[in-house]
């Protein structure tokens, strides 16, 4: 059986009997692919692959979490996109969760309180996490818990009071409307002249 290593730019192909098997990353890996042994089967092949990817799961997530907090979903799918198998990374992604070195709900309230002190309202904020794939469940949880009608009120009369000499109630209204504050809440704190 033989094994084939391409070395490209960045990354590495091996290549069993001529057919592509898998890529890897170069600078993860490439010490493992200098001095290849020889196989006998696909299985030997396959079994040495997990053991090296093995080896560097470890690494590579705590290398990425020493950088960055990372959400659970985002820092599974680097580690795949590196070459580490699914369940590899699963397994290392389960156990950092276990540690507490990866935790989504704080890294969900830290994105609320964020979002929320650059004058955006509670529909924005859950639009922008659900496009960031986050959970429909977590991210209305979240939102309740760290979301409370005073402080939105609060954030419309100040918007209000900033633009009020600047631009019509009709302009102010879609402008919050587009920070994403809820129509029904926007209509009860504001005396509207035209709308």
């Amino acid at each position: 059986m033989i094994v084939d290593v391409t070395y490209l730019r960045s990354d590495i192909e091996v290549q069993i009997d001529g057919v592509f098997l898998k890529k890897f990353s170069k600078r993860l890996f490439g010490k493992y692919f200098k001095d290849l042994k020889e196989f006998e089967n696909e299985d030997q092949v396959d079994q040495w692959l997990v053991e090296i990817e093995s080896k560097t799961v470890q690494k590579q997530a705590y290398f990425l979490l020493s950088y960055k907090s990372y959400p659970s979903h985002l820092l599974l799918q680097k580690l795949i996109d590196v070459g580490i198998r699914k369940s590899i990374a699963q397994k290392q992604l389960d156990e950092c969760i276990k540690l507490g070195y990866v935790n989504d709900s704080a890294f969900l309230e830290h994105l609320i309180k964020k979002e929320k002190m650059r004058g955006f309202g509670s529909r924005y904020i859950k639009s922008k996490l659900l496009s960031k794939n986050f959970s429909r469940q977590l991210v209305e949880v979240m939102l309740e818990k760290g979301a409370s009608k005073d402080e939105e009120k609060k954030s419309i009369i100040s918007i209000y009071e900033k633009l009020k000499n600047k631009k019509n109630e009709r302009q102010i209204y879609q402008y919050l409307l587009r920070k994403g504050f809820e129509a029904q809440l926007i209509q009860e704190n504001i005396n509207w002249q035209e709308i």
